[in-house]
């Protein structure tokens, strides 16, 4: 369930605590968490960062990619192995499908060992689908979708 609160999410600063919170999801850990599963396993919540996301102006839908992020440096992080099995989970259980909550980091575009949060935003205007995971890295791309729409992207699982 998603806790609603009274806010402007678009200039409200959150820290990552109260960004997961607001879908009612409690991280694992504070400091190395970047994905998170509600108590009773339907809803999987993942951050991207707000560098790592394009929006589409025509289908008023965001892409995302963490592929050929200097993922060699953060491939074996306790936060990119948990969010590996919350995909996995999301792909088997969910039909691929998640919430996201947007990152802004410190330093937009520098992808280096540790990115700090500068503030993120919670974002439940659509529903993200996975379009592509790699098992192995951690890596995923995903694209957000309408409710009502019937072109819900499919999953390429490498």
């Amino acid at each position: 369930m998603i806790k609603k609160r009274i806010c402007n999410l678009f200039t409200e600063t959150m820290n990552k605590k109260e960004a997961f919170a607001y879908f009612g999801i409690k991280q694992t850990n504070e400091r190395w968490s970047w994905s998170g599963i509600s108590a009773n396993k339907d809803l999987v919540v993942l951050t991207i960062w707000s560098d790592q996301k394009k929006f589409n102006k025509q289908t008023k839908t965001f892409q995302t990619s963490t592929f050929n992020q200097n993922n060699e440096m953060w491939i074996n992080d306790l936060g990119n192995k948990e969010r590996m099995e919350l995909i996995q989970y999301c792909i088997d259980n969910l039909d691929s499908k998640f919430r996201a909550i947007f990152a802004t980091p410190t330093n937009p575009g520098v992808i280096d060992e540790t990115r700090d949060w500068k503030k993120g935003m919670p974002y439940d205007k659509q529903w993200f689908k996975l379009t592509k995971f790699n098992s192995r890295t951690g890596e995923f791309e995903s694209e957000s979708f309408h409710d009502n729409d019937s072109n819900i992207p499919k999953i390429e699982v490498l």
